[in-house]
Parts: C-alpha cells; structure tokens; sequence
C-alpha cells in the first residue's frame, strides 16, 4: 500500500460523484478510469497476501478468480441489459487474450531467457531461389526440439 499510484485513490469517490452530477462522460470514464489503477494494485497485494497465508492453490485460484472480475462486472451489467452481444465478444476477447498474449509471452520469454546452443534464428528474408525451400521447415524444427531437449 505505500505506492505512490494511491494518490488516484482520490479519483473514486470523484467518479461516482461525477456521475451523479451529471458531469461529461468523458470526464467520469477518466476519474474511473484513473481509479482502477490503484485498486487493481491494491486487489494484486490483497491476493499475494492471501496466497502467502493459505498457500499456492488457494491463492492461484484467487488470481484466476479475481484476475477475471472485469469480465464478470462487464457481463452482469450487459446481462441486466440485453447485450448478449456484448457479453459474447467480451468472453471471446478474454479467452483469446489469455489463449494468445499470455502464452505468446511465456514462448517469447522463454525464447530469450534459454539460448539454445546451436540453433541459429530462421532466416527473415527470401528470394526467388528459397522458394521451394519455403514450405519445407522440417531442419528448424529439428533445431528447436533437438535444442528444446538440451535444457
């Protein structure tokens, strides 16, 4: 809690307030705005704290839990309203994002944290005699798994 982000703590109750004075909304999607961010640092302390005192699985399954409150939030609100639409491109969205930026990361990271000796990064550029050769991968997976199992 001793960040200097909590400042925007302010911005909450200034949102709400906003809201209720019928301010732009411009002006409360960024008073909210600005206050999500210390509340999600502060809701990423209060699991890591959970998570030291009930151990790993309890606070694993309260990052995943708590990880997707926005999603839940977003669908209660769409749900009371009729936006099915909205509730399926948001559960889409979240599923893609974790299907594919988490684990594009985790590959990314793991790529650079681990140099395999021996492999050499697949060339970027072609010309008109590796054109044959384009479709023909099978020596760079060779490489990556003959280096994946050197680890």
């Amino acid at each position: 809690m001793s960040s200097w982000l909590n400042i925007l703590l302010v911005t909450a109750p200034l949102g709400i307030l906003a809201h209720f004075l019928h301010w732009s909304p411009v002006a409360v999607f960024l008073l909210n705005f600005a206050a999500l961010i210390p509340l999600a640092l502060l809701l990423g302390e209060v699991t890591e704290d959970l998570a030291v005192r009930f151990g790993s699985t309890v606070g694993g399954l309260l990052n995943a839990t708590f990880g997707n409150v926005v999603e839940l939030i977003l669908s209660i609100a769409a749900l009371t309203k009729g936006l099915y639409v909205v509730i399926a491109a948001s559960l889409i969205g979240s599923i893609l994002s974790n299907l594919l930026l988490v684990l594009g990361n985790l590959f990314v990271q793991a790529l650079v944290k681990h140099a395999w000796p021996g492999c050499s990064a697949p060339s970027t550029t072609a010309t008109a005699s590796d054109a044959p050769v384009l479709y023909n991968h099978s020596t760079q997976y060779e490489c990556f798994f003959t280096c994946a199992s050197v680890t």
